[in-house]
């Protein structure tokens, strides 16, 4: 199963080919079948780790020693 990506230029009425997706969206979910996963259970653990990820982000604070105001 593959994708291919064309955009559209009303103007020109031209298409140029934008990618070829080996693996498109969605129907992918299969391959996780083996590892025991069903779709929704794939998509609540993608959704925990993207969480996670913009927490752990969001709670790292960056501080930078600089010294502007002396000589």
């Amino acid at each position: 199963m593959v994708r291919v990506d064309f955009l559209y230029d009303p103007g020109r009425q031209t298409a140029a080919h934008h990618e070829i997706n080996t693996t498109p969206g969605s129907l992918s979910y299969y391959l996780w079948e083996e590892e025991g996963l069903r779709f929704d259970q794939l998509v609540a653990e993608l959704v925990r780790i993207a969480l996670d990820r913009h927490e752990s982000q969001r709670a790292t604070v960056y501080t930078f020693a600089a010294n502007l105001l002396t000589r």
